[in-house]
Formats: C-alpha cells, structure tokens, sequence
C-alpha cells in the first residue's frame, strides 16, 4: 500500500502556516502569523522553532500528538514547496495573555515522494492557542478539527473525534474490559485456548483474511502463523494466501510440498517484497513443510501469490513450465526481450509500446488457452499469462497517480485470489495474508477506491470474514522516508505510541495482546456509540517516519470481524544474510 499519512504532519503544522488577514488579528498577532509564514515559505526551521512553545502541543485530526521536530521535518523546503497559502478566520478569542482563534486554510503545493514532486493541496479547519510569553505570542497548542488533502490522485478526508475528559476515557475502558479477551502468548507456537473465538469467525467462512498494521511488526507475524496453524489443525483451511507476487508464491509452495533442498532461508528469499524475508515468515514456511511431510491422508497445504507486481517474473516461470507448442513458444518469443525495467516505466513508453505488448500479451493468451485441457499446468499457465496482462496495465500507470494504481492492484489481486479459490484450489478453505487495509472490508479514510477487501466482501459475502491487527507504541521495521536513514532499505524504527483516546492504547491489559470481536463490543451502550463512529486502526505501509501517527480511521464494524491488539510492536526479524 502506498503512503498515505505523511500529509497528516504537514496538515497538522499548516493550519497555523498561513497569511492571515489583519482585519481579525491585532497587529501583533499579525505580525507572528506573517513571520511564520515567510520562515515556512523558505523552510527556515530556526525560525519556526522559535515560534512554539518548547512543551507545544500538536494533533492532527485523528487526535494523534506529532512532535514539533517531526512536523519541522516534514516541511522542509526539500520536502515541501509551497505555490499558495490562504487563510480565512472563523473565530478569534482574545485576551491579555491569550488568544484562541478557529481557522480554514487553503494551501497549494509540492510534496517530495519517493524522490518525486507531487501535487499536493490541503484545505484544513484548525484551531490555535497563543500564549503570551515573555511578552511574545508563542503557539502553545494546535489542534486540526478537519482536513482534506489531495495528493497523488487520492483524497483524504478526516474529522478529528471530540476530546475526551479523564472519566469518558476510564469508562470506554472498562467497557472494553468486558469484552477484550486476552492472548497470553504471541509465540506461533502457544498451546493454549486464546484462539477460541476461532470457531464462530470461521463458522460459514471460505476465506478468512488476516491483516496486519505494518509490514514490519514482529508480533503481527508470529500472532498472523498461529492464526494459520489454528485454521488448519482444527478448522480444515489447507491454502496460504500472501500479497506477494504468484510466481514468487510458485516457488514457496514448492518447498512447503517438500519439493527441492530443505534450505528455508533460500524459500523465504524467494519473496521478492523485503517485508516477508523474515525469520517470522520463515518460521511459518518450516512448520507448512514439517505438517506436509507427516499429514497422512489429512489434505495438503499450499502457498499462492495474489500480486502482479512482477511481470517479468511471470514471464520467466512461463517459460520455464511452457510445453513445447508451436504457437506458445512464439508467442513466448515475442516478449523474451522485454526487460523487468522496460515493464516497470510503461508508464514513461510512447502509446504505440503500449499497444505492441498489449497485443503480444493477448497473443500469448490465446496461445494458451488454445492448448488441451489435459495439458500439465493448463491452469497456471493461464493465470501467469493473466499477471502479465494485469502487470503491464498496473505499471502504465504515471506514478503519481496513486489512488488508480491502487484501484487497479486491489482490483487484479481480487481477481488472483477470486482464481485461486476457484480455478487452482477448488473447494478449499484460504487464509489471505496482506496489510489491514487491503483485506478489511471497507476503506479506510483516505483510501478513494475499491479495495481487494471490499471485492471479496461483495462476491462472498458472509464466506469472508476479516481479523485486522494493530499495536499501541514500540518499534517496527520499514523504509524510512527520509532516504538518507537507510539507505532506501528497511530499517528498524520507533513508532509513535498510541493516542490516549485510541482503542490500542484503552484495550491494554496484562497480556500482552487482546482479540475484540466487533459484533460482541457493539452490543455494550458505550462502546456502541463510539464505534459508530470511524476509530483509528494501525495501517503503515512499507515507508514510515518516525513520530507520525501509525495508523488512519476506519469504520471498523464494516472493516473486520475482530481485531487484535498489540501492546508494543517489535520490530520482525530480516533473514541473516549469507
């Protein structure tokens, strides 16, 4: 999942960021707004520091405390070229030593990602406090109350739930207490009743869809494997389904069958996304293969891959499992030079490219399916050939239009899952392994598409059911957004602890983690009434920067079924290198 919350920092340090109009402030305060305009137009972060107070107080709309350094850093002239900044008050409350003042922006500009300008527009509700200090207007707090950001094809629309007092936060609390059932053990291989719940979540389920709030919390994986190992040993599911590309999944469901060298290092590394090669992954990898290998006449397990971000790869194994017919070695032979480089910039290839592969793609499909039924791999064949088609339309995607190449993703790994349950593994129970917001069953805020969750909730109704994870503070591993951190590699992380109002931080007990069935907490009044409401889940992608919020709201009784929560993330273990 691409980023989505960086503009949440910029958001949060915008709404004081703004050229305001001197029939509502007196003159000082004018003069404070002007100066910290111009510092954050030219990125003078000296002076912009020196305008807060050193205990000042930032929340973005989701009630999250973002420390001033990382709202500092996040804009940056590097990071950030602002075009236009405007600002309308709506209430203004003076006195002596205060003043509290209720403000719409409207900002247009540039945000760096992943190296490149984009488009960015923020149209922010804010309110501020200035205090008096040694005589200076200092901002002592800021708090966002609405926002809608516009970048990279996407829209981002959040309200910031109310302030809670101390006896609303204690009484949402013991309400949780109630229903929380704890999980003693995050270890995969725990032999206790924790997972009881299991029995009612996979009653009429076909496919059971386990998130996870990063892609490097150590926790989510060792919690996500023994989800599986319960699925299988009592609840008949035999297919493991990951967001990893389907030929990257061909070779992990080799070594799991038992097939090739027992090296499971050298099976895990055949993910090609650096979030699975990890010990915790691994460890699930050699259970799969040890259950294969003693099951008797109990089913097989397997492994697909439901990306498509690796054409190239499709290509390779096609090649490789092709029989030797004329019309499919052809066609075959007509894509063989087409580099991985040349499919991931179709996006920069002239239309008539385009056009060529297009065809040489349907080419190799008619090929295909022109060949017996009895053919070895007839279907795999098939669905290889379906990952190129569905690769070379994601990747002639610009890049910064995120909002359609995640449509076009989610769309073609419902596609992939939708085939593997009912083409290459009939009749079999799945688990699908990808982030919180690909497998909930609604979007999340800022998600302005059909995600793969909400596909397979419409076609399967009551046959799908979702567990989404999350996690209150810690570590975890990701790619920093500030490149020069790790080297454009993962690296391990400090998150931002959870906010005091938030579920992660409200459900924590004694154990280490605890499941919440989102039926069951309904029917409590308080917790009713405030899951009516979208509540933030834990939601970081493959990029992170430490301090900002962890996570985005979500309306969680459509989303999941139940959710697991972490108390302190860690971060998953990288493979050792060899």
């Amino acid at each position: 999942m691409r980023q989505l919350f960086l503009p949440l920092a910029i958001t949060a340090l915008t709404t004081q960021l703004a050229a305001a109009q001197t029939t509502d402030l007196p003159a000082d305060l004018q003069a404070r707004y002007d100066t910290l305009r111009q510092a954050y137009l030219t990125g003078d972060l000296q002076t912009l520091r020196s305008l807060y107070a050193p205990d000042a107080t930032l929340l973005d709309v989701t009630n999250q405390p973002i420390p001033l350094e990382v709202a500092l850093a996040a804009s940056t002239a590097e990071a950030l070229k602002v075009n236009r900044l405007d600002i309308r008050f709506q209430d203004v409350q003076l006195s002596d030593e205060k003043a509290t003042i209720v403000n719409r922006q409207d900002m247009d500009a540039e945000s760096v990602m992943n190296g490149t300008q984009v488009p960015l527009q923020v149209t922010a509700l804010s309110e501020d406090v200035w205090r008096k200090v040694s005589g200076q207007w200092l901002i002592t707090s800021s708090r966002v109350l609405e926002s809608e950001t516009r970048v990279a094809g996407q829209v981002i629309r959040q309200v910031a739930p109310p302030l809670l007092t101390d006896a609303q936060l204690a009484e949402r609390r013991t309400a949780l207490m109630t229903v929380a059932r704890p999980i003693r053990s995050v270890a995969a291989n725990a032999q206790n009743s924790d997972f009881s719940w299991l029995e009612g979540l996979t009653r009429g389920a076909r496919l059971i869809g386990a998130g996870e709030g990063s892609h490097g919390t150590a926790e989510h994986f060792q919690l996500k494997d023994r989800l599986f190992r319960e699925l299988v040993q009592k609840y008949g599911f035999t297919v493991f389904a990951i967001e990893a590309d389907f030929d990257d999944g061909y070779a992990v469901d080799r070594f799991v069958r038992g097939e090739g060298p027992n090296d499971p290092d050298a099976a895990t590394r055949a993910f090609d996304f650096w979030t699975w090669k990890t010990q915790e992954v691994r460890d699930l990898l050699v259970w799969m293969r040890q259950y294969n290998a003693s099951r008797g006449d109990k089913p097989e397990l397997r492994v697909v891959g439901i990306d498509m971000q690796d054409p190239r790869g499709s290509l390779d194994l096609l090649a490789q499992l092709a029989p030797p017919n004329a019309q499919v070695q052809a066609a075959l032979k007509t894509l063989s030079d087409v580099t991985a480089r040349d499919w991931t910039t179709l996006g920069e290839a002239t239309p008539e490219r385009r056009a060529v592969l297009k065809t040489q793609i349907i080419g190799l499909q008619t090929a295909l399916a022109a060949l017996p039924a009895s053919t070895p791999q007839r279907a795999t064949l098939l669905h290889l050939a379906e990952t190129l088609r569905q690769g070379a339309t994601f990747y002639a995607v610009p890049s910064t239009d995120s909002a359609r190449s995640n449509l076009i993703r989610d769309a073609a790994m419902f596609g992939n899952t939708r085939t593997a349950l009912d083409t290459l593994f009939p009749g079999q129970k799945a688990m699908l392994w990808a982030h919180n917001f690909h497998i909930s069953k609604v979007p999340a805020q800022g998600q302005p598409y059909v995600n793969l969750g909400q596909h397979l909730a419409q076609t399967l109704g009551r046959g799908y059911r979702t567990v989404g994870f999350s996690f209150g503070g810690g570590e975890l591993r990701a790619v920093p957004s500030d490149p020069t951190q790790g080297a454009g590699g993962p690296v391990t992380l400090s998150a931002a602890p959870a906010p005091r109002d938030s579920l992660d931080a409200l459900i924590a007990g004694d154990a280490p983690a605890a499941y919440l069935d989102v039926a069951q907490a309904r029917q409590h009044p308080v917790l009713n009434t405030w899951l009516a409401q979208p509540v933030g889940i834990a939601g970081v992608g493959a990029v992170y920067a430490p301090g900002l919020p962890t996570g985005a709201n979500i309306a969680l009784p459509q989303a999941f079924d139940g959710v697991i929560f972490v108390k302190q993330s860690s971060a998953a273990r990288a493979l050792e290198e060899k």
